[in-house]
């Protein structure tokens, strides 16, 4: 499709195009004609925000110093001000960075094609050894036996559905435990192994004023999650 607009740029008009690409049932087709540089500014004024939110909290729930070397705003500035075929380039990304590490650093991670993310291993832990836990945390939740979610978890997880659908499950099962079911989470592992008196237990989901939310050490375990 991206193919097929860029030829038709070439010869159409923009007015032209806007028009066919609502007759092909567009609901937005003035989005075809953004900049590249225009859809970075739009990914750091909010995505990036949330990323930098989401990363800052928590890395200090775990006493991580997180830093972002490439956000110092000087850099940001001076990059929003390059052209775009330095940054994609015949099909390579990040290109003026790469540019700027040939020599520096071995080709072999200079001009790696399959760099990811930072993705977590989710398949690998909760279909090996935290399997059980897993399952039985979704199992035993009254939650979602209200709400007739969960079920069949086992044949699920076996399967070759997508184990974030399931995680989210496992997230409601969690929260609503430590929240909203005391007597269960009164034998949690925190409790187990003498990291929570009663009177702090009895206290950790009420208020702002509870010593766990105070101390950043509140933690999503679960009964008999060791």
């Amino acid at each position: 499709m991206a193919v097929g607009i860029n030829l038709l740029r070439r010869f159409l008009k923009k007015g032209v195009l806007v028009e066919l690409m609502k007759m092909l049932g567009s609901s937005n087709p003035e989005s075809y004609f953004i900049s590249f540089n225009e859809l970075l500014c739009q990914d750091t004024m909010r995505g990036l925000v949330k990323l930098i939110h989401y990363g800052d909290s928590q890395s200090m729930a775990h006493s991580v110093e997180c830093r972002l070397p490439y956000t110092d705003y000087r850099l940001v500035e001076f990059l929003a001000s390059v052209p775009d075929v330095y940054k994609v380039y015949n099909g390579w990304t990040k290109f003026v960075l790469r540019m700027a590490m040939e020599g520096a650093l071995p080709k072999s991670i200079t001009w790696r094609k399959d760099k990811m993310g930072w993705p977590e291993p989710a398949d690998f832990w909760l279909r090996g050894k935290l399997k059980e836990a897993f399952c039985h945390s979704i199992e035993t939740s009254d939650f979602l036996r209200q709400l007739e979610a969960g079920y069949d978890v086992r044949g699920r997880i076996k399967s070759a559905e997508p184990i974030h659908g399931l995680v989210r499950l496992y997230n409601l099962s969690v929260w609503h435990r430590i929240f909203f079911e005391p007597r269960k989470r009164a034998h949690s592992p925190l409790h187990a192994a003498g990291l929570a008196s009663e009177s702090e237990n009895e206290k950790l989901p009420y208020g702002e004023d509870s010593p766990w939310l105070a101390a950043g050490r509140l933690q999503f375990w679960e009964e008999g999650h060791g």
